[in-house]
């Protein structure tokens, strides 16, 4: 048997962050094998981290602050997804909701919402603390959380990929503000405080309605976007709109025509070459919208190319496809942000089959692997 303690370290070095893509379980189960590996695996060992409740989180910052002093993980990858947000809908059962006394509806109403209020408290604390420790090293970036609006307050200098559904926000953002597409502020001093970021990807849903504010992450990433996907679009116009605002040349590259008033200003995306948009409001994508809902597990992909402004040619995905619960989208995006650290494609499909072979993918999912 070949003692692993005679192979170089340098090479130790290039297998292990390849083996710690699994959101921190095999960094887990290294350290803990010997101490040949508690060692070696030890800097790897918060490569990736998925957390998919709120007591994971706080549990992991409770580590941290027992550590000895200068202690800092090097978060590569990070996926947050609470699914223990007090939600009342399955306390009980409607039986025992109508059997109650109006005086102990009241009382029960105000236990929840005081729970929902502390949850959100502790999730924004904890959200902000597990940002600032990941910042320095983090790469992909996955916020799966629909039940309070955060806020990325800090500079993530070597952040390539984001993606995020519900109420995430980037620097400068004013979670309390009205709907605008301006620049957001300066953040530490920094008007780009994300200057390496490449790739975005935002899911909409029914409780996050279309306005211009979903534009707002794009200016802080301007000039070095390349990929843009935006999905779970309920409105076909509104994902025309946001077509004709991420590639201004949309309309007239495609229907030969100016394009029409939109609550989307056109942006100056310069290094832009891929935009994928999902439309699930059971319209085709076009001049005018038809009545026609996919089948269950059904795709339809419209590729358009664009030119893009380095004189390349950039292309535009337009997929129709059905609504997804928000539970869906959960369980899909850990799977992609999985995938994209083993160097898939993700999100970023190119035709039906690879958005349905997604779909396919989240429902054979073990129970265990699910958020």
């Amino acid at each position: 048997m070949v003692n692993v303690a005679n192979i170089p370290t340098d090479i130790w070095r290039i297998i292990l962050p390849l083996a710690c893509t699994d959101g921190g379980s095999t960094g887990k189960s290294l350290v803990l094998t010997s101490t040949f590996f508690y060692t070696e695996a030890s800097p790897f060992r918060f490569y990736s981290l998925a957390f998919d409740t709120l007591a994971r989180s706080e549990s992991f910052l409770a580590f941290v602050r027992r550590q000895p002093g200068g202690f800092r993980p090097q978060i590569t990858h990070l996926y947050i997804s609470h699914s223990d947000y007090p939600d009342d809908r399955f306390r009980w059962s409607w039986r025992t909701v109508v059997k109650m006394t109006e005086a102990e509806r009241a009382r029960y109403r105000r236990t929840i919402q005081e729970e929902k209020v502390d949850w959100a408290n502790r999730f924004r604390t904890a959200f902000d603390a597990l940002i600032h420790l990941a910042a320095p090293n983090l790469c992909t970036l996955c916020v799966a959380e629909h039940c309070a609006p955060v806020v990325i307050r800090c500079f993530l200098p070597k952040l390539e990929e984001l993606t995020w559904t519900g109420f995430t926000f980037l620097p400068g953002a004013d979670v309390h503000s009205g709907p605008t597409s301006e620049p957001p502020a300066r953040v530490d001093g920094r008007s780009n405080t994300l200057p390496t970021l490449k790739r975005i990807h935002v899911v909409l849903g029914k409780t996050r309605p279309i306005s211009s504010a979903i534009l707002r992450p794009l200016h802080v990433a301007a000039d070095t976007l390349t990929h843009v996907r935006i999905s779970n679009v309920d409105m076909t116009a509104m994902s025309m709109d946001l077509a004709g605002a991420l590639v201004p040349s949309f309309y007239t590259d495609v229907f030969g025509q100016s394009p029409p008033a939109s609550l989307f200003p056109p942006l100056a995306l310069p290094a832009l070459r891929e935009v994928t948009i999902q439309n699930t409001s059971g319209g085709e994508f076009g001049v005018t919208a038809v009545a026609s809902q996919p089948p269950t597990g059904v795709a339809t992909v419209r590729t358009h190319n664009f030119g893009a402004r380095d004189g390349g040619t950039g292309r535009i995905y337009l997929i129709e496809d059905r609504q997804r619960l928000d539970s869906h989208w959960r369980d899909r995006l850990k799977e992609e942000w999985l995938d994209r650290m083993d160097g898939g494609r993700g999100c970023w499909v190119q035709s039906a089959e690879e958005e349905g072979t997604r779909w396919k993918n989240i429902q054979s999912l073990p129970v265990w692997r699910r958020g």
